[in-house]
């Protein structure tokens, strides 16, 4: 490994000799195999299989190969153990070609490859979306003396079906059939399951007709339908649109006495989640036992009305199992208040909460963020003594977030009580993370219970503090401590960790980048690993055209198999390198295909996947317009029936434009009201939101307005705000004053229809020809934002509209400038990464550059003038605000270069704001304008 060359060549910091309580001791399989080398009597494959168990529980597969090599130099006979283990520790860490290799060795050895290991291998092919693997495996038993039994054929098939290949699928069922073997109902299913429609071309292809004679081979063969089997052919139909005949599936299971589970229950769903449908869905849910299935599927259905679903099934809750189901359906809707009432509920008849019941109103709580419950809950537990196991700890823990110090304390109680959970321990790690608490990390994970074991992502969590804080000493020493400790990791974490530490050294960039193209031209990896392998190459500038093209083949055909956020984070790393309509079109129509069909898909990922899709150019129109209706309707659930919106004020007269005279007094203005939104004036010293100033624009709205408009006070919309503007910057800002609005202008703003422009004035004379600056940008939690060669790509459009001078040796330049995308410190960045930082800026500006009696350190000359936008009913509008009193004290201070810049400093000076109506007729300053001396 090259990080270990360069951790022996000084070339990285070492960690101080101090302190080295916190350094790992040897692991099992490196004991194991010291002994194995000190024994000086013959060796048995006795010996060789403990020392390759050991390796196989640290997931040492090289070593575990060693060992095999070391039983050939001493004549030690290999038998199936031996090699099951070795294909189980291979398979475990993503090395299919080492499988291979090995199931090819095995018949050398006189050792046939038995159904059990391959069944096991083909099974994580399955769950690593793996069909070209397993099929290879299939056919080396079909070559053997060992032939596939029915798990194996079953595992296969599984693999097949989650690859989308349904013409493989049938024809292992047929070659099953041709062998005499019986097929199960797991094997039944499976195939049938193939057979349902993606969002590919398949979905046009019918292969749902294939069914009926599939069906009828099956029952010729004897095979009973239960759950599973019942479910994979209602799913067929129903994701062919057909979901009457699947909705008859669903009562013939009924009929039979077959229990519905989620699969099953999704029909209903689908089937009277209309408007007026629902009384019908529930007599259907009539015929089902009340558990957590029947409660969700009664909530699906009544949809807005999920208190009445509850109601309906409050009369059936008489036990613990039943009340324990209903509090483990409000989860999902995210009603934690209506899980402590049923906790309530519960007492109060009698029945005594359990460790299940109350650990299920836990993660109600932990999926709503409301950690005090949580700990309250939590609490309960332990006064009564019941059981706690890790689940509880750990959702408690999750749900307390930024509250470090209650989840630490938690965390204590854990393992005085002797659970010791990587889970819960990596989850506090992520509490000091988010506050940048990196000295916090670090002792934690120094000082952590022997019994505990640490993974990669607990280090990197400490990496990532370390990182965030400056501290990049700090996190190479974590870093040390995770390589010498023997944990394996997995192929994203080494780029990963040298990008959370801000690492630009290029001679580490391309040896992190050598190392990880070797291990994936190797090794098999999970699409989750590959893509956050992308993510974390990209942001530190590492390009190359034969590993995004690798990944892209590798996402493309199995788009379908990927959650909402590895979707967003696969279409940012395509926009990043350059992938189009061979990406993009796929990728659209696989999220459209979705939005039928999921009840509830992330607002954040569909925006997210919409800036990707419109950063690429390749935003199609049906895509906006279906993510525009969903997102409405969120906003509109989300608003409630019984919204009162604040009276609109009187406007003035329907002009494109607005703009008003320079307030006078450091407090914020209302420039435009309108029934759903704001347009405000935050002056220099005010903060939107958050917690680096006493003078929180949020709190002075939120008094402006009362508490009739929730999403003021949510502080996951942002209290409303759709951007932010630094404390020492003045300007415009928008807030929505309405769930529905903010996801309107939030797609406005993702897909730059809402624009964001700024007067400032920097040091030195702006070069005429520098019209945008391309630089991407990173920063930490508590760093400065830094332009340049790595980090997240952004844009800034430049207009010269003046050089001025203060002074002799003393120049300056008016810009106005638009920003493309919305990073933070974005501007005061790029202007630094030029040369020409923002005047004042005590941040991003050389001391030398600055001047005592320039400006206050609290102020600098940056403001937003203009924003402009779509509004409802009237087309665009754009809102003006002139330059404040204090900004127009120090523009009197400058004297225009040439008669140009003279004319249009005056004019600004004056509230006169001319061409700055509109970006497009804003002319920059030309080099004709300079001859002109003033």
């Amino acid at each position: 490994m090259w990080l270990h060359g360069h951790l022996q060549q000084g070339l990285l910091p070492e960690r101080p000799q101090s302190g080295g309580s916190g350094r790992p001791g040897r692991s099992e399989w490196q004991k194991a195999l010291a002994d194995l080398r000190s024994l000086h009597v013959p060796l048995t494959v006795a010996k060789y299989g403990s020392a390759l168990i050991a390796c196989k529980r640290g997931l040492q597969w090289e070593h575990a190969l060693s060992l095999l090599r070391w039983m050939e130099e001493d004549a030690v006979a290999k038998n199936e153990f031996i090699f099951t283990h070795a294909i189980l520790v291979c398979m475990q860490c993503g090395h299919a070609t080492a499988v291979l290799k090995l199931l090819g060795d095995m018949p050398v050895a006189s050792v046939p490859p038995n159904n059990v290991v391959c069944a096991q291998v083909i099974s994580q092919c399955h769950r690593e979306h793996n069909w070209h693997l397993s099929m290879q495996i299939f056919s080396k038993m079909m070559r053997s003396s060992a032939r596939p039994d029915v798990i194996t054929f079953t595992s296969t098939i599984n693999a097949c079906e989650k690859g989308q290949q349904w013409e493989a699928a049938l024809q292992l069922f047929n070659t099953m059939r041709g062998m005499a073997s019986i097929p199960n109902e797991l094997t039944c299913s499976a195939v049938v399951q193939s057979l349902k429609p993606r969002a590919s071309a398949a979905a046009g292809a019918g292969t749902w007709r294939l069914l009926p004679s599939l069906l009828h081979e099956i029952r010729c063969l004897g095979v009973q339908r239960d759950v599973v089997f019942s479910n994979s052919v209602n799913g067929a139909v129903e994701e062919a649109s057909e979901w009457r005949t699947a909705l008859v599936g669903v009562q013939s299971m009924l009929s039979s006495k077959l229990e519905l589970d989620a699969a099953s229950s999704s029909v209903v769903i689908k089937a009277f989640g209309s408007p007026g449908l629902w009384q019908r869905g529930l007599f259907v849910l009539g015929a089902m036992p009340i558990n957590s299935i029947a409660i969700n599927t009664a909530i699906g259905i009544c949809s807005g009305i999920w208190q009445q679903a509850l109601w309906l099934c409050s009369e059936h809750l008489s036990n613990a199992a039943t009340y324990t189901a209903a509090i483990s359906a409000c989860r999902h809707g995210g009603k934690w208040e209506v899980a402590l009432s049923l906790l309530q509920q519960m007492q109060c008849r009698g029945l005594s909460p359990g460790t299940v019941t109350v650990t299920a109103a836990i993660t109600c709580c932990e999926a709503s963020r409301q950690w005090q419950q949580a700990v309250g809950l939590l609490s309960l537990m332990l006064r009564r003594l019941l059981e706690v196991d890790a689940i509880a700890y750990r959702c408690t823990i999750g749900s307390c977030d930024v509250h470090w110090q209650h989840a630490l304390a938690i965390l204590m109680v854990s393992w005085q009580a002797r659970v010791y959970d990587t889970e819960s321990f990596t989850r506090v790690l992520w509490c000091f993370e988010a506050v940048g608490c990196w000295q916090s990390a670090q002792a934690l994970l120094h000082n952590k219970p022997e019994s505990l074991v640490p993974d990669e992502s607990s280090y990197l969590s400490v990496i990532r503090s370390c990182g965030n804080s400056g501290e990049i000493a700090a996190g190479f020493e974590v870093l040390h401590d995770f390589v010498h400790s023997g944990i394996v990791h997995g192929v994203a974490f080494l780029p990963c960790a040298m990008s959370a530490l801000f690492i630009n050294d290029p001679d580490l960039i391309r040896a992190t980048f050598a190392e990880t193209w070797q291990r994936l031209r190797k090794e098999t990896w999970s699409p989750c690993d590959l893509i956050t392998l992308w993510s974390a190459l990209g942001s530190m500038g590492a390009r190359n055209a034969a590993f995004e093209n690798a990944i892209l083949a590798e996402a493309l055909p199995s788009l379908c198999a990927y959650d909402w956020d590895e979707l967003m984070e696969l279409s940012w790393g395509a926009a990043a390198c350059g992938m189009a309509s061979d990406f993009f079109d796929p990728l659209q129509e696989e999220v459209l295909s979705r939005f039928g069909v999921v009840a509830d898909p992330p607002a954040q990922c569909i925006l997210g996947l919409i800036s990707a899709c419109h950063a690429a150019g390749s935003l199609r129109a049906s895509f906006n317009m279906a993510a525009s209706q969903l997102l409405e309707r969120r906003g509109k659930d989300l608003d409630g029936q019984s919204t009162k919106h604040v009276a609109a004020e009187a406007l003035p007269s329907p002009a494109r434009w607005l703009h008003r005279s320079p307030a006078k007094g450091s407090e914020p203005t209302v420039v435009l009201q309108r029934l759903d939104m704001a347009i405000l004036m935050k002056p220099a010293g005010w903060e939107v939101f958050g917690d680096q100033s006493e003078r929180q624009l949020s709190a002075w709205i939120q008094a402006r307005f009362g508490l009739q408009q929730s999403i003021l006070r949510d502080s996951s919309f942002q209290f409303g705000f759709l951007h932010r503007l630094d404390v020492p910057s003045s300007g415009l800002v928008c807030v929505a004053t309405t769930y529905a609005k903010y996801y309107a202008l939030e797609l406005q703003l993702r897909t730059g229809l809402l624009n964001r422009d700024y007067f400032l004035v920097s040091y030195g004379w702006w070069p005429l020809s520098l019209l945008e600056i391309r630089a991407s940008l990173h920063w930490g939690l508590h760093t400065l934002s830094i332009a340049g060669g790595r980090g997240k790509p952004s844009a800034s459009l430049v207009k010269v509209l003046a050089h001025a001078e203060r002074r002799a040796q003393s120049a300056h330049s008016l810009l106005a400038v638009r920003i493309v995308t919305g990073r933070r410190h974005q501007i005061r960045s790029h202007l630094a990464h030029v040369g020409h930082p923002v005047v004042s800026d005590g941040q991003y500006a050389a001391t030398a550059m600055r001047s005592t009696s320039d400006y206050r350190n609290n102020r600098h000359f940056l403001h937003r003038y203009r924003l402009e936008f779509l509004a409802d009913g009237s087309g665009g509008l754009s809102v003006l605000e002139p330059l404040s009193p204090d900004l127009l004290k120090y523009l009197k201070m400058l004297r225009g270069k040439d008669a140009r810049s003279s004319e249009l400093l005056q004019a600004w000076m004056h509230g006169d704001l001319g061409d700055a109506i509109d970006w497009q007729q804003l002319s920059s300053l030309s080099s004709e304008d300079c001859t002109h001396v003033s």
